[in-house]
């Protein structure tokens, strides 16, 4: 995948949490917006924008889901339990946890933002639930 693809992926994936935090910043503001006297006008009209826009929202997180989820059971930087904690935690804290996992294994994966081909040294190679460590 290309810087390009992956700085569009990444926008794609920070989209439900941007739009989420943004949404309940704005909500009092909307709120007082709908108690003024033309209040019904605008709820008529944001009505059909804000469904649309969640509906896209939503449908978009779906499809993150599948595809991290898809990434996830086909990395080889991660062993059994690894990929296995990582998918739980993708399907249960989707939102958050989605641009942790692209800023972990998608960005740097294929050279991140320099290009180069290389990947990333890892500096931990020990797991919390591992016994003993490999180098």
């Amino acid at each position: 995948m290309g810087r390009k693809a992956k700085i569009v992926l990444g926008a794609i994936t920070m989209w439900p949490l941007t739009y989420s935090t943004w949404l309940l910043l704005l909500l009092p503001f909307i709120r007082r917006g709908l108690s003024s006297p033309h209040g019904w006008e605008i709820q008529y009209r944001l009505t059909g924008f804000w469904a649309g826009i969640n509906t896209a929202s939503k449908f978009l997180v779906v499809l993150l889901i599948v595809a991290y989820s898809l990434d996830t059971l086909t990395n080889r930087q991660l062993d059994l339990r690894g990929r296995f904690l990582w998918l739980i935690l993708l399907v249960f804290g989707n939102v958050i946890i989605m641009p942790v996992y692209f800023v972990e294994f998608v960005w740097p994966e294929r050279g991140g933002w320099t290009g180069e081909a290389s990947p990333r040294p890892r500096s931990h190679s020990c797991s919390w639930w591992a016994s003993s460590c490999s180098t």
